[in-house]
Parts: C-alpha cells; sequence; structure tokens
C-alpha cells in the first residue's frame, strides 16, 4: 500500500489455473491518487503498481481554517475568517456554497463564498465594527453546522472628551450631584482605556460673568475617566455650562444647567411686606405691607403704590375675575388688577387673616372673628363684593392661614391656639367643618395645598417644624398628619411648587427659606434670604420663588 492508507484483502493470494493471482483494494480516508503494489520475488516486471483516485464523500461538517478567537482596534480590519467544507474524514468538499454573516457592526469582504478544490472558503475581508466589544461571524451551510468566529473590538487611541455624568440643577454654593464626570474617548466615542490624562474643568456659557466654578477642576483620569466629587457654582443663574480640556484632546461643553438661589432683589418702598400672592394671568404679585401694598411685574416694583391699608395680613389673587383681595383691620381690600386700584372694602369682622380664593365658584374665604358668632370662617362671594353670612362657619378658635383645594373643593383653615387644621365644606346652605386635624405642632400658622400629591403643608411657628397631611382619602374624617419636617426657625408663609415637587419654607426667625423635597419629605437645601422671610410664593410657569423679607423692604427672586 502507499502513503495514503487503505488495505488489501488478501494481503497475499495464489494464482489460479490461468497463472491470475487478485486481491480487493480498499481506499483509505484520504482525497487523491491512491496506489497499491502486487511482487513475486525473482519474477521479471515485479513490482507492478496500480494507482487509484479517491474522491471526498459528502460534505458533513465546516471547519475553521484561522485564527479565533483575537482581538483588533475598532475600525480596523482583522484577520479574514476561513473556512473548509469536509466530509467525515476531513477532506475538503469542492462546489458549497458557504454564507457568512457578521454581527456586532463588523463589515465583510463578501456574504458568501463557494467552496475551492481544497474545500476552503472565506469572507475576503472582516472589519471589525467602530463600538467596543464583541463582533461575531458566522459561517453556515444549508444542513452543516455553523462555525462562529469571534473578534474583541479595543478602544482606537484617545481623541476626544465626553461628559460621562453631566451636571444638573444645584443651590449657589452647594455640592453638585451626581458628581460631575467626564469620558476620555476614541474618534468613535468609545472609552480609551486605560487612559490617565488631567481633565480641567472651567466655565463656559454663563449667565454671570463674575460666577465662579469652585472645587477641585483637574483631576486625572482612572481607566478613561475622570470624576470631581465637590464641584459648585457661587452664583445663581439660568443656562451655566461647563467645558472640559486635556491637553490636545477635542474640547466638550456640558449641556445647559440652572444654578438655583437668590437671583434678584426687589426693592418695595418703605413697605415692610408680611405675605404676597401672584395672579399667573397677568403675572404680577400684590405684596401688601403695614399701609401699603406694592404691585411687581417684570421683577421691578410699579410705582405709586396702592395707599389705605390698615395692618394686612393676608392676600390671594383670583386670575379669572383680575380681582386680588388684601385682608386688614378694616376688611378685605378689593384690588381691580386691570388697574391696580381698589374697588370695594368688604366688612368681615373683627382681626381678618389668612385668605383664599375658589377661581372655579368666584368665593372667597377669610378667617376672620364675626361681630355675633366670634372666631369663623367668613364666605365672600365675589360677584357681589359681599359677605354670605347664612354661610359663615364658626371656628373653634382664631384662624391664621387659609388655603383652598381645587380637588376636593375644601377650605383649610389654620386654628394656632389649638394645634389643629380645620377642614371645612363651604357648600352654600350648607357650610361646615367635616374634620378637626388635631395634634399638630405648637402655632400652627401657615398652609398650602400640594394638588398633585393631595398633600397639606402646614407651618408650625412655635415648633419650627412643617407638618405633612396626607388629604387623598374620599372621606375627610381619614385625613391624617404623616410626617413633621423640622425646618428653621419661626416658620410662617409657604408655597407649593406642585410640577417640580418642592415646597418653600420662609422662617422668619432666622431669616431663611427651607426647601422641602415633595417626594422624599425631607429639607434638602436652605438658603438664607433677607430679615424676616414672610412668604413664598411660586411662579408654576417659570419655577421661580418670590420671598418679602419684612424688615429689609426687599422681595427676593429665587432660581430653583
Amino acid at each position: 500500500m502507499g502513503p495514503a492508507g487503505g488495505s488489501m484483502n488478501p494481503a497475499t493470494s495464489l494464482t489460479d489455473v490461468n497463472g491470475i493471482a487478485s486481491s480487493r483494494h480498499t481506499l483509505g480516508p484520504g482525497a487523491g491518487t491512491q496506489t497499491a503494489t502486487a511482487s513475486v520475488g525473482g519474477l521479471t516486471g515485479s513490482p507492478v503498481t496500480f494507482t487509484a483516485t479517491a474522491l471526498a464523500g459528502a460534505a458533513t461538517q465546516l471547519v475553521k481554517q484561522s485564527v479565533d478567537p483575537q482581538t483588533g482596534t475598532v475600525a480596523t480590519a482583522v484577520i479574514v475568517p476561513v473556512v473548509k467544507v469536509a466530509d467525515q474524514f476531513g477532506n475538503g468538499v469542492a462546489g458549497i456554497i458557504v454564507d457568512f454573516a457578521a454581527a456586532g457592526g463588523g463589515i465583510l469582504g463578501a456574504a458568501k463564498d463557494t467552496s475551492d478544490g481544497a474545500g476552503l472558503t472565506s469572507t475576503g475581508g472582516w472589519t471589525l465594527g467602530n463600538v467596543v466589544g464583541t463582533n461575531t461571524v458566522t459561517a453556515t451551510a444549508g444542513a452543516l453546522a455553523a462555525k462562529m468566529f469571534t473578534a474583541t473590538g479595543v478602544a482606537d487611541v484617545p481623541a476626544r472628551l465626553a461628559f460621562l455624568t453631566e451636571p444638573t440643577r444645584a443651590l449657589a454654593g452647594d455640592t453638585i450631584a451626581p458628581v460631575v464626570q467626564v469620558a476620555i474617548q476614541d474618534q468613535y466615542g468609545n472609552l480609551a482605556l486605560p487612559a490617565k490624562d488631567v481633565v480641567s474643568l472651567r466655565l463656559g456659557a454663563t449667565p454671570n460673568p463674575a460666577a465662579k466654578l469652585q472645587g477641585i477642576v483637574d483631576a486625572a483620569a482612572v481607566n478613561g475617566v475622570a470624576s470631581f466629587a465637590n464641584l459648585s457654582i457661587d452664583s445663581a443663574g439660568i443656562g451655566y455650562a461647563i467645558i472640559s480640556t486635556a491637553g490636545n484632546l477635542t474640547s466638550a461643553e456640558s449641556t445647559p444647567f440652572d444654578i438655583g438661589g437668590v437671583i434678584k432683589a426687589i426693592p418695595v418702598t418703605q413697605l415692610g411686606p408680611v405675605a404676597a400672592a401672584l395672579n399667573t394671568a397677568t403675572k404680577k404679585i400684590y405684596v401688601p405691607g403695614a399701609t401699603l401694598v406694592s404691585v411687581l411685574q417684570n421683577d421691578r416694583e410699579l410705582l405709586p403704590q396702592l395707599t389705605g391699608f390698615e395692618s394686612p395680613f393676608g392676600v390671594a389673587a383670583n386670575a379669572t375675575t383680575n380681582q386680588i383681595y388684601v385682608s386688614s383691620l378694616a376688611g378685605v381690600a378689593v384690588i381691580d388688577g386691570a388697574v391696580d386700584l381698589v374697588r370695594a372694602l368688604i366688612p368681615v369682622g373683627n382681626g381678618p387673616k389668612g385668605v383664599a380664593v375658589d377661581e372655579r365658584t368666584n368665593f372667597i374665604y377669610v378667617a376672620a372673628s364675626d361681630v355675633l358668632k366670634g372666631a369663623a370662617l367668613v364666605p365672600i362671594d365675589g360677584s357681589k363684593n359681599l359677605a354670605v353670612s347664612n354661610d359663615i362657619v364658626v371656628l373653634p378658635a382664631a384662624g391664621s392661614g387659609v388655603a383652598f383645594n381645587p380637588n376636593d373643593g375644601f377650605v383649610y383653615v389654620a386654628i394656632p391656639t389649638f394645634q389643629e387644621v380645620d377642614v371645612i365644606n363651604p357648600k352654600p346652605g350648607g357650610a361646615a367643618i367635616v374634620q378637626r386635624i388635631q395634634g399638630l405642632g405648637r402655632g400652627t400658622y401657615g398652609v398650602a395645598v400640594d394638588t398633585k400629591a393631595n398633600r397639606l403643608y402646614v407651618t408650625n411657628r412655635d415648633d419650627n417644624t412643617v407638618s405633612v397631611i396626607d388629604i387623598s382619602a374620599p372621606n375627610p374624617v381619614d385625613f391624617k398628619e404623616i410626617l413633621r419636617v423640622p425646618v428653621g426657625r419661626t416658620p410662617e408663609g409657604l408655597g407649593v411648587d406642585a410640577n417640580r415637587g418642592v415646597v418653600y419654607v420662609g422662617n422668619s426667625g432666622d431669616g431663611s427659606l427651607s426647601l422641602i423635597d415633595a417626594v422624599k419629605l425631607n429639607v434638602f437645601a436652605t438658603l438664607f434670604v433677607g430679615q424676616t422671610p414672610k412668604a413664598a410664593v411660586v411662579d408654576p410657569s417659570t419655577g421661580r420663588v418670590y420671598v418679602p423679607s419684612q424688615q429689609d423692604n426687599v422681595v427676593r427672586v429665587i432660581q430653583p
């Protein structure tokens, strides 16, 4: 037998009567030329060689013929996948079509190839995708088991910077959270591991040219990422941006973000402001003081001021009718917002305090002391500018802050001496207290409704806390206090930004404004806003907050 193998059966044979000897030749497994030799010692012509050509059998398998797995730089060529179409013995089978499919973003030179005489096929080329990670090529041929080639794409050389974690809204002077991170990337945006370049930050676009970026602004990258854990900006404003640089790498600018805080102080002439209310339709803010009422628009005071008020306490605006109501010792003054003049003075009894408006029904509700009934909630028909005596609701003691909830139609009145809030159904002809939420903090004072979360916030002036009351139950008897949040000293007025989930509390005793997260129900920031802040008025369209400070005659504008 020749080197290709095979066998003879029998290996030795005797000649027959005709002098012929024979044996069966079984071919070996290798395709190609195979030989068998017959020999007889001493005879002329011995040995005699017989030749046979062995052909490949039917295709039964695909066999990898090139390197696998391999690694290469993204968007570059790697070793071409080659597969052999073989029979059961590994012989190449020609003329078989093999399909190639790439995954992971790579590009092939050919999506199919026909096996050559050796059974070999290839893609003709393989360029990896431009994203770091696994690329694959799968070879298939009919019912034969598929073969998969794998190549791992790694990042190209560092080329540019990008903000991995953008700076977000914060308060002036407070650390920006979460931590700002800048990535070093290749030209395709892949993280360039293990880059260690030093990345530097500076302010780009800024609404305040004097603003400063504070904290550590130069940081070496670790595995391609530079982190800045204590960044802050010292001035409030809208539309800040931060620029990152590192040597000759292409710089990156962050998306714009806002820094909250006091962005403006609006003087209110000799006013001594005690409250404020926003007309959401005209964007005018009405600020009563000791004897005057100032009107603010476009962050400035409109002159002249309105005169003739005696110790005002509360103010509320009806944006639908453009009427503003100011409670004072003389009654409730009605201001025509079209011309900003007092049109009427409505007697409601002694010492009127908090005032609230139901814009839908055009009714106004004020806590006062009725001459005959004592402490009471007095309803006013805004269409007639008259108190509705038949629907006066007697209170257990003098009320302070008043709020109307358009969701349930109830009026909420703080009763300081009893540490409670009374819930009143003001239904004409049947107005009555439907629940007394008792056991709150000492000196319950201001009230405000979060119409989205169905919660009531109540300042406890003598306890330095804010009570959070769940008013979502269909039956008011189930309304209850769920938490008491510590705030600054002597909290009084408060405002709710239901859209952004923030409650603002003016702490008149220490000149601060507490910001309560309406989801987590904790104070997440405190701003110092001047002497004796008495209220916090939210513009829902801009998120800005207006805080009147009584002793320094200023309304400060807060950018959250």
